[in-house]
């Protein structure tokens, strides 16, 4: 992803240079793309043609050669204003940041009150993580020009991280009044919209910008997401195919488009687009995340148990996954891996009490009856004793009191909940040996509508082992 940054950067910054000087001293570099970066013979050294040649590097992504030919300017151009902040801007979206800071103060000495210097000194700055400065030449930019363009598209994407999401609307808007083509300040503005409901209006906002520039990626991914969300998965997948297109390179484009063939059934597509993000970013967990799902849910349990331990490898936190282990791990009867797999999710949600259920029967299943006591013993001091879970605990804890739990799981207002009791106690008569009445319990929660609890899915697995 690091690629991305560069030439994000690269077209945030050199660009608007580029088109900054090019409109004052030759014709704009994006009607010379089409000219060969190999000069047919040697030229007599012009500014604008060395600013020709430089926007033909950029737009070809060749940074490398367009910062080695700043070294064949002539020594009389060397104090040069318009080249030098092109030097400077070349250098920061490469990542030289204390070079480019170097070139940058001695333009901001030379004239304090040039917005473009200024600009690019608070390009230097919020580089360099140097906020206070970065908010202080803000400031000063918008002193001298409320709408300025750049400073309130640097102000609105603060204000985002902070999801402050009207105040970060307002900027981008100020940004827009000045400068309506301004591809960042619109795709800000349309992310804004996103997130504060206002989808209509988002909408419109990503499509002005497909229109304006039909490779610009995020806006293509803007209106996936708004396909997604009205479950319009197919133009949600050309939307993200677009994206991918135009940003190969970017994780999270390959897991939006991933997410909507999940939505459209297409399996082997969805883990195509998934594998290719895992690609990118090995070390992030939100691909593997979705990429287990899907095994699992096709019965893969092997490939998706490989994702979960990658999940649990790079956000250990993730908690869900720890308890997709242990249900994996039931399914094998691998009572070791199923004790281990929801002790760690119970650590990270304690008040979970089916966690903790689900650790005392895996030291029943394993023949350790004292663990499991002094386990339970622990859960009990943590719950309420007028509480439901106290009394499914306490009939684990101690083999007796399942005609008072099942009294109270019956009178639960939640159908989640009475499901999820419902198993303890089929699985509790299951232990004791009671098959029969074990199978009616396990029936009553694969009889519920819309589960949305893991138990459903071992009464499940419990209901086929009876019947093969």
């Amino acid at each position: 992803m690091e690629n991305r940054k560069i030439k994000k950067l690269c077209y945030v910054v050199i660009l608007i240079a580029l088109l900054c000087i090019t409109s004052c001293v030759t014709n704009p570099v994006e009607n010379k793309q089409q000219i060969t970066t190999e000069k047919v013979k040697e030229e007599p050294f012009t500014k604008e043609g060395f600013i020709d040649q430089l926007g033909i590097y950029v737009n070809n992504n060749e940074l490398e050669k367009a910062l080695t030919s700043f070294d064949t300017i002539p020594k009389e151009f060397s104090n040069d204003t318009d080249l030098n902040y092109l030097h400077a801007s070349l250098l920061l979206s490469m990542g030289k940041y204390h070079e480019a800071e170097e070139i940058v103060n001695e333009l901001v000495s030379q004239d304090s009150e040039n917005l473009d210097f200024l600009n690019l000194e608070m390009f230097v700055a919020k580089e360099k993580g140097d906020t206070i400065k970065k908010q202080k030449i803000l400031a000063k930019i918008l002193e001298k020009d409320i709408n300025n363009p750049t400073a309130n598209t640097e102000k609105g994407a603060s204000q985002m991280l902070l999801k402050k999401y009207e105040l970060a609307r307002s900027y981008y808007l100020r940004a827009i009044t000045a400068e309506p083509d301004n591809e960042q300040a619109l795709l800000g503005f349309g992310q804004a919209c996103y997130f504060l409901d206002d989808l209509d209006m988002a909408n419109s906002t990503f499509q002005k910008i497909v229109d304006i520039n039909p490779e610009n990626d995020m806006a293509w991914a803007g209106l996936g997401k708004l396909y997604s969300e009205d479950k319009k998965y197919d133009k949600a997948i050309e939307c993200a195919k677009k994206a991918v297109e135009s940003e190969p390179g970017y994780y999270y484009h390959w897991v939006d488009l991933g997410n909507y063939y999940r939505h459209k059934g297409k399996f082997d597509d969805a883990i195509d687009a998934l594998n290719h993000a895992v690609e990118i970013d090995p070390t992030y967990f939100l691909a593997y995340v979705y990429r287990a799902g899907l095994n699992d849910q096709e019965d893969n349990r092997k490939e998706a148990l490989n994702d979960y331990k990658k999940i649990v490898e790079y956000k250990p936190e993730y908690y869900f996954a720890y308890e997709a282990m242990g249900v994996l791990a039931w399914g094998e009867k691998d009572w070791e891996s199923v004790r281990t797999g929801f002790y760690k999710a119970y650590e990270q949600r304690p008040t979970n009490v089916s966690y903790a259920l689900m650790v005392a029967v895996a030291y029943l299943k394993q023949d350790k009856k004292a663990e499991c006591k002094e386990f339970l013993s622990k859960v009990l001091k943590t719950l309420d004793r007028s509480s439901v879970e106290y009394m499914v605990v306490r009939m684990y804890w101690d083999n007796l009191g399942d005609e008072s739990v099942l009294l109270k799981v019956s009178k639960l207002e939640s159908v989640s909940k009475r499901g999820k009791y419902y198993f303890y106690l089929g699985l509790w008569y299951e232990l004791q040996g009671h098959q029969s009445l074990a199978q009616k319990y396990y029936i009553q929660v694969t009889e519920m509508e819309a589960p949305m609890f893991f138990e459903y899915r071992l009464a499940e697995w419990a209901i086929e082992k009876k019947e093969n």
